[in-house]
């Protein structure tokens, strides 16, 4: 489940960034120790052809679960 907001898309249409506040990470460590974290995350979606690629990805916060 995501809550993807665009905050700001650009004149042409080619550049978009967004906020995602119900991102699921898992982590397991070689110990097979597992970590969930929840976090939101600040995301800068390129347009090339006709596919959308992420260029930047910024976590703002994380907490585990």
């Amino acid at each position: 489940e995501h809550n993807l907001v665009i905050e700001n898309w650009a004149n042409d249409g080619l550049v978009c960034t967004a906020i995602d506040r119900n991102v699921v990470f898992k982590y397991t460590y070689a110990n097979s120790h597992t970590i969930i974290t929840k976090a939101t995350i600040a995301v800068v979606l390129l347009l090339q052809g006709d596919h959308w690629r992420i260029d930047a990805i910024r976590i703002i916060n994380e907490e585990k679960q």
